[in-house]
């Protein structure tokens, strides 16, 4: 389980080699965080429509199931934000580009999976 949503604004689009940058995410969550890497699943969002002054961004949503302590989901929002940074930030456009990450916590009570024949 986590999942990563990645958003970005349509004039980063051909930037970005995607599954890189996925496998680059499981690593960290599975360093900092201790996920199970088979568990992890990311997507990306191409922005057609949006409105910021810098006109772009990166915003990645990382859902978690309950029960880290914030020491770990700060070790790991830092180190997903050091990932988006190395990806975007290669040609030298810090200033152009705005990059954020929110850790979002999902209540395990709420949480529903079906895999194979089981659902949790």
């Amino acid at each position: 389980m986590p999942h990563l949503i990645q958003e970005f604004t349509d004039n980063l689009a051909d930037r970005i080699n995607h599954k890189s940058l996925f496998a680059d995410f499981h690593s960290a969550l599975v360093q900092k965080g201790g996920v199970d890497r088979k568990n992890c699943k990311s997507r990306a969002v191409k922005l057609d429509t949006f409105y910021s002054e810098k006109e772009t961004f990166v915003h990645l949503c990382v859902a978690l199931l309950e029960g880290r302590d914030e020491d770990v989901l700060n070790r790991i929002g830092k180190a997903l934000l050091d990932v988006l940074r190395r990806y975007y930030f290669a040609d030298g456009e810090q200033d152009k580009v705005d990059i954020t990450v929110e850790i979002r916590e999902m209540n395990s009570k709420l949480y529903f999976k079906h895999t194979g024949t089981r659902i949790r």
